[in-house]
């Protein structure tokens, strides 16, 4: 299945870009996301696997 979230990014050159969304629910398995304009241009993308776990585990962020 596919979703469409839509968000804007602000920021420029010297600044770099920067926007969020947000998604719930998510069901386990791979996953990928992919960041693209209005038109279709393929911005970035990146894929990564969803499970559950009893308790908190610590995450890889992107750096800032």
């Amino acid at each position: 299945a596919m979703d469409t979230l839509k968000f804007s990014i602000t920021g420029g050159r010297d600044d770099g870009y920067r926007g969020y969304t947000q998604k719930s629910s998510l069901l386990e398995g791979k996953w990928r996301v992919s960041v693209a304009t209005a038109s279709g241009q393929v911005l970035g993308r990146i894929s990564f696997h969803v499970e559950y776990a009893d308790m908190p585990v610590p995450t890889n962020r992107l750096s800032s």
